[in-house]
């Protein structure tokens, strides 16, 4: 049986750690590489040691780490000073140390994919009753891993050639942004990588059409991932054809016009074939959205209809915060935009002058407003007769933009045919008190 050693390369850290006992500065090039990913222990404590003198600014050669490793009772554990001088007698030139580096931290990420292959057998034999949230905490780790050994510090050097890559990205079109497909959004620079959107509103609103409409504008450049709790299969299925023949949807309910019209219908649903939204029509937990997203190709877009309806979300504050800050996490981890829908509190005055603000509302429905970069709110008159144009008229608010702190109403109005709220001329919209909230 093959004794199997975890990956390392003691040659390349004596290489490193006595290239920086010649020549301090060059820890300014391998300051990625952590005391953790040193094999050996001994020259684990060495470099700890290099790097607190070098933050306190004293050079670490052989005296002065020699005296720090004293202090902290381990100069005997690592072989005493001349372990010092063996490591230096070893470099020839110190030319070479981010090479070396390099190796040492190759090394590291290797021991720990082995020690993540460990935990992920330690699951799947554990077993349990929920394989999902197994899963993903799996995924997770995958991800973390990954994460944890990029270099998280960024000095101005860094930040200038990040700058650059995105803003060439920009110019060039390999980098896109999410548009919302709404101009007044787009103008303001659409969704980035990784943000949080909140669309707010009461009930019956329309937050989940707005929704879609966004998903159908995104879907055109790349794969959507929708979540709704709301709506079944077969209702998806019935808004997108009613849109591909341009009716109103309950014509799809009326038998007789199913028969007058199937054969159109049987085209319409060739669209559907093609989509590049895929659905999940259930209660998900927040850990399953991740799950589902990383299974998708050229994912531009996650929606989340809506938080209330995450399993395991109930009526208290803590577990709205805690479903909105794993959903937060997703976005970042997978650098996706995620458009979140969300009730606003119904705990609201009845008296006028007494009433809040629905931003204030949103802040009672868990810590969705710190979690956010963007928080709108649609409204409409819920009391306007059904097909007049005061019925079809909405308003969408900007209550919160992290990255420019607009504050907009932009006027609506929907169109059955199409099945989208068209941008319209704020004179076309007269301001009806029931939107005007602040």
């Amino acid at each position: 049986m093959i004794d199997k050693q975890p990956q390392h390369d003691l040659e390349a850290e004596e290489s490193v750690l006595g290239a920086l006992l010649i020549d301090s500065d060059k820890y300014f090039s391998i300051s990625f590489l952590q005391p953790r990913d040193f094999f050996r222990e001994k020259n684990s404590w060495i470099y700890q040691a290099c790097i607190e003198l070098i933050n306190n600014g004293v050079d670490c050669d052989q005296l002065t780490v020699a005296h720090k490793l004293s202090l902290n009772e381990k100069l005997g554990a690592i072989g005493g000073a001349s372990y010092l001088s063996h490591l230096i007698s070893q470099v020839a030139t110190t030319v070479h140390i981010l090479h070396y580096a390099e190796i040492v931290k190759r090394c590291s990420q290797y021991r720990e994919l082995g020690q993540l292959a460990v935990k992920i057998e330690d699951i799947a034999f554990k077993g349990g009753l929920n394989f999902d949230e197994s899963f993903s905490d799996v995924l997770h780790s995958v991800v973390s891993l990954n994460k944890q050994n990029r270099n998280k510090l960024r000095d101005g050097l860094n930040r200038s050639e990040r700058a650059e890559d995105i803003y060439q990205g920009y110019f060039e079109g390999s980098i896109e942004r999410t548009f919302f497909g709404i101009p007044s959004l787009d103008k303001l620079g659409g969704m980035a990588n990784g943000e949080i959107v909140v669309l707010c509103g009461e009930t019956k609103m329309g937050k989940s059409t707005i929704a879609k409409q966004i998903a159908d504008y995104v879907a055109r450049l790349g794969s959507v991932l929708y979540f709704t709790g709301e709506m079944t299969v077969d209702q998806w299925n019935q808004r997108d054809i009613a849109k591909s023949l341009k009716v109103p949807m309950r014509k799809l309910a009326d038998m007789d016009f199913v028969r007058e019209h199937f054969d159109e219908i049987m085209k319409a649903k060739e669209a559907i074939k093609n989509s590049n939204i895929s659905i999940v029509c259930d209660s998900v937990a927040p850990e399953e959205i991740y799950g589902y997203a990383v299974n998708l190709p050229d994912l531009r877009l996650i929606v989340v209809d809506y938080l209330q309806l995450i399993r395991g979300v109930t009526a208290d504050y803590k577990s709205t915060s805690l479903a909105s800050s794993e959903i937060a996490r997703t976005a970042k981890e997978m650098e996706i935009p995620i458009l979140v829908l969300s009730q606003l509190a119904r705990d609201n005055a009845k008296k006028p002058e007494d009433k809040k603000p629905w931003t204030q509302r949103l802040k009672d429905s868990g810590n969705i407003e710190n979690d956010c970069d963007w928080a709108l709110n649609i409204s409409r008159n819920q009391n306007a007769k059904l097909g007049t144009k005061e019925s079809r008229e909405a308003v969408l608010n900007i209550g919160y933009h992290r990255q420019g702190g607009e504050r907009l109403n932009i006027p609506l109005l929907y169109s059955y045919d199409e099945q989208i709220y068209d941008e319209v001329s704020p004179e076309a919209l007269p301001e009806y008190k029931w939107y005007n909230y602040d």
